[in-house]
């Protein structure tokens, strides 16, 4: 678990290695919570609360704040999750309580377990005059808690309206819902939901930091058995493209993992990343990879057998731009495997806009199938196959080049 934790976090892992062993009942009790306030609509950085004890700490709120968030994670192993409530108390101390129900498991995020995460935001016109908000779970939820530092996205303007839908050029849509005072659109004719009006692309890059990468990204991408057992799945759509000396290039690698798995199974791997943190980890390992952000380029640089994104269109500014820079870079016969998110999921058509699947200010996209395959069919490449994963959350596509145009 250390070891693959850059040294500005290694103090803080033998810390918590230190006060939860791992041969207990509870082999984790690692969690994470914070409440923010902010004022949409500005670039300041909203008050944010790191709570260690859920019984007294709070937020104080102003006339200023438009909206609070609240949200962390909870890792106990064989034990139910616990039932929580955001508290909103006013002046008169009349408090009105929101269930904290929408929790999400993220595959593999910490060696030892998967942690649960939640989220509660709460807008303008639920405040009611509030001026007190805090996260309250059962007592014995409340011993044990880790802060960290928090990127968060509270309070970014929203200044880009998208006036055509970038999958199929349709200009008709459908709100699905606010959640963190971002909209999100559903392209009438082929179903893919987008950001709009979304922060600005220098607004949006803020989130990609090295402390981003290092306090919350990096614990999501634990190399644990089921990481890598879906890594290996998707190496093997796309193992009959592989040859000696055959290349592979990922558009945003993150950790790197996917390309060590690569790797391994004989590819010669490279990639690309926006976040400088991530490159210089990825570099340490010994990958081939650069700084470079799919938006800006018009070419990959090179050709390539194999160009894997995997779980990273949904941040791009513009998948149709990124998907024909890939088809471009594809060697004849070469294949593309894109795997993300999908908006006709379980987890969406229930929840909404509560679905983990949502971050409006860095999921810009959730993909339908037929929003996915346009996309890849207007590149000019031939479609393999498409599916869905076991809950329908994800979504892939592995398409490939003529060898004659």
């Amino acid at each position: 678990m250390i070891d693959r934790i850059p040294e500005s976090g290694k103090q803080r892992a033998v810390e918590l290695l230190r006060r939860t062993p791992l041969d207990g009942p509870i082999r984790s009790a690692y969690e994470k919570v914070r409440v923010a306030s902010g004022k949409p609509g500005t670039l300041s950085a909203p008050t944010v609360i790191d709570v260690r004890d859920l019984s007294t700490s709070s937020v104080t709120l102003s006339a200023a704040d438009d909206l609070i968030l609240a949200e962390g994670w909870v890792t106990e192993v064989g034990q139910d999750l616990p039932e929580g409530v955001f508290e909103l108390r006013s002046p008169d101390q009349s408090v009105t309580t929101f269930p904290i129900t929408n929790w999400h498991v993220e595959r593999g995020a910490v060696d030892v377990s998967s942690p649960h995460f939640f989220h509660v935001t709460v807008d303008h016109a639920a405040r009611a005059g509030a001026t007190e908000g805090r996260v309250v779970f059962p007592d014995h939820f409340t011993s044990a808690w880790e802060s960290l530092p928090v990127t968060n996205m509270v309070g970014m303007a929203a200044s880009e309206i998208l006036t055509s839908c970038d999958a199929c050029g349709a200009d008709t849509f459908t709100s699905v819902g606010r959640r963190h005072s971002l909209e999100m659109q559903r392209c009438d004719r082929c179903g893919l939901v987008f950001t709009s009006p979304r922060p600005s692309q220098a607004d949006s890059l803020i989130r990609y930091s090295e402390s981003y990468f290092t306090n919350e990204y990096l614990e999501s991408q634990t190399e644990s058995p089921g990481q890598l057992r879906h890594w290996s799945n998707l190496l093997d759509r796309v193992d009959s493209y592989r040859f000696p000396g055959a290349s592979l290039f990922e558009i945003g690698f993150g950790a790197g993992g996917f390309l060590q798995v690569a790797k391994k199974r004989g590819w010669v791997v490279s990639g690309s990343d926006v976040n400088e943190a991530a490159v210089d980890y990825a570099a340490a390992r010994g990958l081939d990879v650069r700084l470079e952000n799919i938006d800006d380029v018009s070419d990959l640089g090179g050709t390539f057998d194999c160009i894997i994104s995997e779980m990273s269109l949904e941040h791009v500014r513009q998948p149709r731009h990124g998907v024909q820079v890939s088809a471009h870079a594809l060697n004849p016969g070469g294949a593309l495997l894109l795997y993300t998110v999908c908006a006709e999921g379980q987890s969406f058509r229930q929840k909404g806009m509560a679905s983990y699947l949502v971050g409006p200010a860095e999921h810009l996209f959730l993909f339908s199938a037929e929003s996915l395959t346009r996309l890849v069919s207007d590149a000019g490449l031939e479609i393999q196959s498409v599916w869905v994963d076991n809950h329908g959350d994800d979504v892939g596509i592995v398409a490939t080049k003529p060898l004659r145009s």
